[in-house]
């Protein structure tokens, strides 16, 4: 069930205050990015091309200003989705809003909004209530959990709120027997992101789903599940929560999500610009391995081939890819390799 009138009513005046806050960085930060912008243009114009130190320098200010205001932007609609009182040891109870990105003011550095990658953010999606401990930078901090209340918002207006423990529905089959207990925040929110496009999930991520996106970098990582599991939905998760939390070591520009087609890129296009990375390269298998071996000009690939058999009805196509999915042809290329070598 939704939390008590008297609390909603307290969650309202808090969501006013925060996107009063927002409009004041929104206006500072767009009079900063215009004239950084123009500041830019100028030492352009002034270089004609050449390197210039100070060029650099701006560029760098430009970027960081522009991100921080597509952040604020964006997150004016939708400024949290979740709430966790927690007590450190020795210290009073903190009210610890979390959202898509993390907001700062800019001039006291006072933290509106934690990030859902952040250390502390970590108790919302795998604390229980009572003491928990989680790990930040300066090492492991330890503290009394006693709230998770997660947020229903829409162009800036709480529609809803839950606490967790007290807000799970019975799921009935068809049978209307009880089979399972579900969180009612995250039926709505499942049935919201029923598209044609993979969304974000920071809202929804359930605890097992937390501990593979939060892994250590150096770790490999092999996730199973069958088709429509999430699998591709945490990878992509976790590229962002990596850039987040390395961003001194690692860009962007240097991670690759490899897909089995150009299908499947169009599907998942928008979730990593919805996470704030902007970077990172996509490429299908196909089209990797070719940049590698080096092959010009056009590959017939297995798209092709599909064509060819339903369009054409050529029966030879499917002779071929009978014989190249066959262990003697395995055993033909294993020895051809051998002769290689």
């Amino acid at each position: 069930m939704a939390i008590e009138r008297e609390e909603l009513e307290k969650e309202k005046i808090y969501i006013e205050d925060t996107k009063c806050f927002i409009d004041k960085e929104l206006r500072e930060l767009t009079e900063e990015d215009k004239k950084l912008k123009e500041r830019l243009f100028n030492i352009k114009k002034e270089t004609k091309g050449k390197y210039s130190e100070e060029l650099e320098r701006f560029q760098k200010q430009y970027d960081i200003t522009n991100k921080n205001l597509n952040s604020f932007i964006e997150a004016k609609k939708r400024p949290y989705f979740a709430r966790v009182d927690f007590r450190e040891k020795l210290r009073e109870v903190e009210k610890i809003y979390i959202g898509k990105f993390g907001l700062s003011d800019s001039k006291t550095g006072d933290e509106y909004i934690v990030d859902w990658r952040a250390p502390i953010a970590d108790l919302y999606y795998s604390g229980t209530f009572g003491k928990v401990v989680y790990t930040a930078p300066i090492g492991e901090i330890e503290g009394k959990l006693s709230l998770k209340r997660k947020f229903l918002i829409e162009d800036g207006e709480i529609k809803d709120a839950f606490d967790e423990g007290i807000n799970e529905l019975i799921l009935r089959n068809k049978d209307n027997e009880e089979t399972s207990l579900s969180d009612e925040f995250l039926r709505i929110n499942l049935d919201q992101n029923v598209k044609n496009k993979l969304k974000d999930i920071v809202a929804t991520i359930q605890k097992e789903q937390n501990e593979i996106i939060r892994e250590d970098k150096n770790k490999a990582i092999l996730v199973q599940g069958f088709a429509g599991s999430g699998k591709t939905t945490i990878a992509l998760h976790r590229l962002a929560y990596l850039l987040y939390r390395y961003r001194n070591n690692l860009k962007g520009n240097e991670f690759l999500v490899i897909a089995p087609n150009i299908l499947f890129l169009d599907y998942i296009l928008d979730v990593l610009p919805d996470l704030g990375v902007e970077d990172a390269a996509q490429s299908t298998l196909n089209d990797m391995f070719m940049k590698i071996l080096g092959l010009k000009g056009k590959v017939f690939s297995k798209d092709d081939k599909l064509h060819k058999y339903l369009e054409e009805k050529d029966e030879d196509i499917l002779k071929a890819s009978q014989i190249k999915a066959s262990m003697k042809f395995k055993k033909l290329m294993d020895n051809y390799l051998k002769l290689i070598e």
